[in-house]
């Protein structure tokens, strides 16, 4: 056994060596001067250094899913994001009220400033996610009582809609009316990521079950949750329940519970509903400007036409990385005095949107990412280090102890529990999208947890 995991350990550093060697030639194709390729090259051989260091003393295999899944996150969005910001810098939005010859004369000098505190964030996640951890699932079997939790997740979906339609509360960029204080708040959260929890759920346990009917109802869910907040212009939910289907289908395979053809249908299906993403803004932006939905749908299509908008530029650009650092260095924030409770608050998660957007006063948000909020309350290297560790192990093991601590009531087996673990990738990398303001972060993990204590109490009869 020792053997094979040294052999994976050795394939994994390799690829580590490959993905070196091919940063390092795409980089020599893209026009930059002697000394910009040696500095970038000098900062990211250190960069890919540190990963092969971490994969010597943690075997990458041994790592939990949660922590795979956020680490190739991280390489995303601050390797592969760097070249698409040297090679297509205008199509960087975070870069619209910014030079880009601004960015460009001054990327050398800043990447020192972003790679330290992602390289903190890389060595938390990696170290945290090594630590052997007990079985994140009870060995009872759970009666699940189906009908129950169907109709229990139908009428929260009605709820959704009634909310974000009627109320207009949660929706982006638009006020809320009749806010009832405390009440809003509560009930916003629920049917965002909690019910994404919830309805997901449903859907493991149905294939688990191996029932043809209930798998199609948590299908039935599925495209309602997400439907909602694509008509209401948001977009995470899509993109999140894609890449949540695409690892549970696999676990679901490769444990004979479902066909192959079962994973072909999904895989040609979300080929014809992704492009659908590029979309999502201008529907929204028509709807804030009081279009109706079929005339804020004519008026996306045409501004995607005329602008030639891309699936893969709409979604490369919602993935917060490196783009976003650059942005907030050269923009007036660097100037700006923010202290360490703008990593608690909202303090700072304001400011930054209305600098990107250049407008004031609407209920709507960019994230400058967790890093960007390390680097701006930093003077020196080493205090953007130490605050990095010290900032992302606090938010890490809390959020994950919160998380694994109430879903374990309602996991019976591996499957559920890894599917789990995908769940709470997805709820980090949005911590980690997102500009300080943990409380709130904070405050939606504890709605989560009341959503698991719920389905226990009120929906699954525990049969030992």
């Amino acid at each position: 056994m020792r053997e094979k995991y040294m052999k994976i350990r050795e394939r994994f550093s390799l690829l580590i060596l490959m993905g070196y060697i091919f940063f390092s030639i795409t980089l020599l194709f893209i026009p930059l001067g002697v000394e910009d390729l040696f500095l970038i090259l000098s900062y990211f051989t250190l960069f890919f250094f540190v990963f092969f260091f971490l994969n010597y003393l943690f075997p990458f295999f041994n790592l939990r899913l949660s922590g795979k899944i956020i680490l190739g996150y991280l390489f995303f969005a601050y390797v592969v994001k760097l070249l698409y910001v040297l090679a297509f810098t205008e199509r960087v939005k975070a870069f619209n009220q910014l030079s880009v010859d601004i960015v460009l004369d001054n990327l050398t000098v800043l990447l020192p400033e972003i790679l330290l505190p992602t390289l903190g964030l890389v060595v938390v996640i990696w170290v945290f996610s090594s630590v052997s951890d007990k079985k994140s699932y009870s060995s009872c079997n759970f009666d699940i009582k189906m009908n129950k939790l169907f109709v229990f997740i139908f009428i929260v979906i009605l709820a959704k809609f009634f909310i974000h339609n009627y109320l207009s509360w949660g929706v982006p960029g638009v006020e809320p009316k009749n806010v009832i204080p405390g009440i809003t708040g509560l009930l916003t959260f629920f049917v965002r990521f909690p019910l994404f929890c919830i309805v997901n759920v449903y859907f493991i346990i149905s294939i688990y079950k191996k029932s043809r009917c209930y798998s199609f109802l948590s299908i039935m869910l599925i495209l309602f949750y997400v439907l909602i907040d694509l008509l209401n212009g948001s977009k995470y939910s899509l993109i999140y329940e894609v890449f949540f289907l695409m690892f549970a289908l696999y676990f679901a395979y490769k444990n004979s519970l479902i066909r192959l053809k079962s994973v072909c249908l999904f895989i040609i299906v979300a080929s014809f509903v992704l492009p659908i993403y590029k979309y999502i803004n201008y529907i929204r932006f028509a709807t804030m400007d009081g279009a109706g939905i079929y005339q804020a749908i004519e008026v996306a299509s045409i501004n995607v036409n005329e602008k030639k908008v891309t699936f893969l530029d709409e979604f490369i650009n919602r993935i917060n990385g490196i783009e976003h650092s650059l942005y907030a260095l050269n923009s007036n924030l660097s100037s700006s005095k923010f202290d360490l409770m703008s990593l608690l608050t909202d303090q700072m998660a304001v400011a930054y949107t209305e600098s990107v957007t250049g407008v004031g006063g609407i209920v709507n948000s960019v994230g400058s990412s967790q890093v960007a909020v390390i680097i701006l309350n930093s003077n020196f290297y080493l205090d953007s280090l130490l605050l990095s560790i010290c900032y992302f192990s606090l938010s890490f093991i809390v959020l994950r102890w919160m998380f694994f601590c109430f879903s374990k009531k309602i996991t019976s087996n591996k499957i559920q529990a890894l599917s789990l673990e995908v769940i709470f990738s997805l709820f980090y990398i949005y911590f980690l999208f997102g500009t300080g303001n943990f409380i709130f972060f904070l405050k939606e993990m504890l709605v989560i947890s009341a959503s698991f204590l719920l389905l226990k109490l009120f929906v699954i009869n525990d049969a030992k």
